[in-house]
């Protein structure tokens, strides 16, 4: 049922997270964590998403460990390639 993920992303790891945070929080969620790695969790699209993340470089990976079924992992990875990369 979980996805592992694996984008690269150019730019400021702090300005990705605060994104993430920001996003996560808009959503009813939570982003946890450092520049390092970290958690999160938030509702959308009418169900939960939980997961972890760990930054290396410039590449950010994330493990769903929750996501609604219906979502296949490559839509979410389409996603957040769209909107992290």
């Amino acid at each position: 049922m979980g996805c592992r993920i694996s984008v690269m992303f150019k730019g400021n790891v702090s300005e990705l997270l605060a994104i993430g945070r920001r996003e996560a929080t808009a959503y009813g969620g939570v982003l946890k964590g450092d520049e390092h790695r970290g958690s999160f969790s938030m509702n959308a699209l009418g169900g939960t998403f939980t997961g972890n993340y760990l930054i290396e470089e410039y590449t950010i990976q994330i493990e769903l460990v929750k996501k609604p079924i219906w979502i296949p992992c490559v839509a979410i990875e389409n996603f957040l390639r769209a909107n992290i990369s």
